[in-house]
């Protein structure tokens, strides 16, 4: 499943240098004196896989293979292959980042821009799942295009004839500092598919609401409506949930897309563990063949059965979802470009906030920056030099509660001073932020500023050309 298919742009099929017409089963040539051993493992293999398809349901797919390893002919297939003992990008780093991409493909409006961008970020060490939507309204510096908003990059990257997935992971991976290992990209018919195959899904919608502008057929408005409460969905009525922007009831706009978006994720991952379909290998073998037909991906066979394993058993209290917002406590801002097209930049004005969300996806739950109450005071002859760094840390997120001068103004370097004896993950983030270093002794003409908050910020002069 390694990017072979149509090519989306003309509708014809690849060429035989870009599609593959056999999948390489050896990385390196077996030898001749094992080649005769391994013609009969793999027909063993068959045989057993045939078994397996027959009786259909078992005990525990956990089970099937715990069984088979035990047999002397997988002990010796896996000695061949070295299957167990290879490592997905990213876990020795324990996270692995998959980029998913949807477009609405052929028929649709802007076919190739992206509709939805997530960054699914997953810890092997605890079994925790992020998950971190990025608004394709974004204003980027994409490779090659200048500024552009996010969602272009990957119909840009088509164009010129490259891989727009590839493109867009690497724009991901520039704007948020974090690696894009594995990305997959699926187009709004295979999404339906997906969910028709799986019988529908459960959502729990949260509250009623209609689109009177939802794209239909022939480039058209159509009505779609929401009740509020538990309902099953088909594939056309969840496609109809992620995409809606233009919802009453508060539901518009993509920020509450892309929210739908992520629960729907978990709601079809809920659905293969409730239908138990590790345990049926024929509808794994179906679902397989669905996904290698309907989604675009660098993701090989073993990545596949590695990280969807991965996937699915992570516990629901260990998920973390993150929408990047325009709220008060929100990192990004609107502004309508030069073209007249409404854009979202950071509030601090580079990507730096953004970088440090993304790093710190996995502590969202605990708040990445917990309600302290900070101070920051002025310790140079740079004037404004306070507001300008307290407006940098509100659009991080962060609860400024006053700013002013100190009464030397000799500081070199940001000093943080902090009521509590423990480095708390506040003060960590401030430390990154503002190259600042943590003293513990207050200083006595400071200790009156301290009691108007839990943290005090003295900025030296080496934040003057910070801002």
């Amino acid at each position: 499943m390694k990017d072979y298919g149509l090519n989306l742009i003309d509708g014809i099929k690849k060429t035989e240098r870009e599609f593959p017409q056999k999948i390489e089963v050896f990385r390196k040539p077996l030898e001749e004196k094992k080649r005769g051993r391994f013609i009969f493992y793999f027909s063993v293999i068959i045989l057993i896989a045939i078994v397996l398809f027959f009786f259909n349901s078992v005990s525990s797919s956990n089970e099937i293979f715990f069984s088979l390893s035990r047999l002397p002919i997988i002990k010796e297939l896996n000695y061949l292959f070295n299957f167990y003992n290879f490592s997905l990008k990213g876990e020795k780093e324990d996270r692995i980042n998959v980029l998913i991409l949807g477009i609405g493909g052929e028929n649709h409006e802007g076919p190739y821009l992206t509709d939805t961008i997530i960054l699914a970020s997953l810890k092997p060490s605890n079994k925790k799942v992020a998950l971190l939507s990025i608004p394709r309204d974004l204003y980027v510096p994409i490779p090659g295009f200048g500024w552009q908003k996010i969602n272009a990059a990957n119909a840009l990257g088509m164009s010129q004839g490259k891989n727009g997935a590839e493109l867009t992971s690497r724009v991901v991976s520039d704007v948020f500092g974090q690696p894009i290992h594995y990305y997959l990209t699926i187009e709004f018919d295979s999404f339906k598919k997906i969910v028709d195959f799986l019988g529908g899904i459960e959502i729990n919608v949260e509250k009623s609401f209609k689109d009177y502008q939802f794209p239909g057929p022939n480039f058209v408005y159509q009505v779609v409506s929401f009740e509020a409460g538990p309902q099953g969905m088909d594939g056309k009525k969840a496609l109809q949930y992620v995409r809606s922007r233009h919802g009453t009831n508060g539901e518009d706009g993509d920020f509450t897309r892309s929210a739908r978006q992520q629960k729907v994720i978990l709601s079809i991952k809920d659905k293969i563990v409730k239908e138990e379909f590790l345990k049926k290998p024929s509808k794994m073998l179906e679902l397989y063949n669905l996904l290698s037909r309907e989604i675009k991906t660098n993701l090989n066979i073993e990545d596949i059965i590695k990280l969807g394993k991965f996937f699915l058993d992570v516990n629901p209290d260990k998920i973390v979802t993150k929408v990047l917002t325009t709220d008060k406590n929100g990192p990004l801002r609107s502004e309508v470009g030069l073209d007249g097209a409404f854009i979202l930049k950071p509030k601090t004005g580079n990507f730096e906030g953004l970088s440090l969300i993304a790093a710190n996806i996995f502590e969202a739950k605990k708040e990445v920056f917990p309600s302290s109450k900070i101070v920051i005071l002025n310790g140079t002859w740079r004037e404004g030099l306070a507001l300008k760094a307290s407006e940098k840390l509100e659009g991080l997120g962060f609860e400024v509660v006053k700013i002013g001068n100190t009464l030397k103004k000799d500081y070199k370097e940001t000093i943080i001073y902090s009521n509590s004896q423990e480095t708390t993950a506040n003060i960590s983030n401030l430390e990154k932020i503002l190259n600042a270093k943590l003293e513990r002794e207050i200083p006595p003409d400071l200790k009156s500023d301290l009691e108007e908050g839990d943290i005090l910020v003295v900025l030296g002069e080496n934040q003057i050309n910070n801002f």
